[in-house]
């Protein structure tokens, strides 16, 4: 289920994960600057990974989310205040595996029942 929240903020936001090169792309004033995706570090150190991930992720999805804020207009993005989509990814991106949705949880959530 991890897998799923992390590909919803990729493709939502638009902005890599896990980009461990620099790589260009565009900030808010439209600017190509080069950066790390949000989890990247240099090299691929899974511990450096694993603390970057806790510092964004460690207070939950809304600590991502004031994250991807800063950088991006989410000016259109109606998802980024629909209440029950971000408490769906706040479970899918659950750092505690054991705490995370299940598949059939996620069927069953009240986000899904929109759909």
């Amino acid at each position: 289920m991890w897998s799923l929240g992390s590909i919803l903020v990729e493709v939502l936001s638009g902005f890599p994960l896990w980009l461990s090169l620099k790589s260009r792309v565009l900030s808010l004033d439209g600017h190509s600057i080069i950066n790390y995706g949000l989890f990247g570090v240099a090299g691929r150190d899974n511990v450096k990974i694993l603390n970057k991930q806790n510092q964004l992720l460690g207070s939950g999805f809304n600590s991502l989310l004031l994250t991807l804020k800063k950088g991006f207009n989410f000016t259109d993005q109606i998802w980024a205040n629909n209440k029950t989509f971000l408490d769906l990814m706040m479970q899918l991106l659950s750092l505690n595996p054991a705490q995370r949705i299940s598949p059939d949880e996620t069927i069953e959530h009240p986000f899904m029942q929109q759909m």
